[in-house]
């Protein structure tokens, strides 16, 4: 019931990241919503791993601040102006009550990791300067969804 607004949430997310190198702040609220209120109706809601996945990922974003304050000898990092966009920031949260745990973090680590390949397949025939995470993980998420489904 909830597949097909997801395919296109993370539709619409990939097509944005994609051209833009943005997404629009109402699409992780959109994504959220609809992943939370289609674990509810499936009776899946799974609080404990919701709050251990964002706490992983703010793991993640204290560990790559700390690693990028080590490397610049500073502790002022633009964090979200630099290396990483507030949309995927807020997408790796949007996701969240669709998956557990363990999913979470399998997903989210694979996820980055075709990211960073799928991209660098781009570069060969593309220059670009910055990766559209929030959309190579929106496709990824899409095709993971509909192979699971």
């Amino acid at each position: 019931m909830f597949l097909i607004p997801q395919i296109l949430l993370f539709g619409v997310t990939a097509y944005q990241d994609f051209k833009d190198r943005a997404i629009s702040w109402y699409l992780p609220v959109l994504i959220f919503s609809v992943g939370l209120i289609g674990a509810y109706v499936n009776g899946v809601v799974l609080w404990k791993d919701y709050i251990a996945s964002l706490c992983f990922v703010v793991f993640q974003i204290a560990g790559l601040y700390g690693y990028l304050a080590l490397k610049k000898k500073s502790i002022k990092i633009n964090l979200t102006g630099e290396f990483l966009g507030l949309g995927d920031l807020l997408f790796f949260a949007a996701i969240i009550p669709f998956f557990s745990f363990k999913e979470y973090v399998v997903l989210l680590i694979t996820g980055m990791l075709l990211s960073l390949l799928a991209q660098k397949l781009v570069q060969i025939f593309y220059r670009s300067d910055s990766i559209p995470l929030a959309g190579w993980l929106s496709v990824f998420y899409g095709l993971y969804m509909l192979i699971t489904f």
